[in-house]
């Protein structure tokens, strides 16, 4: 199990390397109004690179990841996409709503020792 890029998000990582720009993603969970948790992915700024987040590789492009997350990859995958809208490329969890509430239930079946 692990994090994984699919061809979208391979594709918009290839187009951000062309034009010269860091090609490190972020993912953390954050919680939303009403405390829902979700997923949150994107472009990492150099900032957050040295804000607690753990660095792991997903083929050639650096991944920062919040522990919880990375505890949960090891044992199901997470899937990075990317969307466009014109010039505009963003970045996607696939089944974002899913993942977000599996994590905080297999958080509670697997408390960190």
């Amino acid at each position: 199990m692990a994090l994984c890029l699919d061809r979208p998000a391979q594709a918009a990582v290839a187009r951000r390397r062309a034009r010269g720009r860091d090609t490190s993603i972020a993912l953390r969970l954050v919680y939303l109004r009403c405390w829902q948790p979700a997923l949150s992915v994107g472009w990492a700024p150099g900032a957050w690179q040295r804000h607690g987040l753990l660095r792991l590789r997903a083929g050639t492009v650096d991944l920062y990841v919040s522990r919880r997350l990375a505890r949960y990859a090891q044992w199901h995958d997470v899937t990075i996409s990317a969307a466009h809208l014109g010039p505009l490329t963003w970045l996607i969890v696939v089944d974002e709503s899913h993942l977000s509430l599996d994590l905080l239930t297999w958080e509670q079946t697997h408390p960190c020792p």
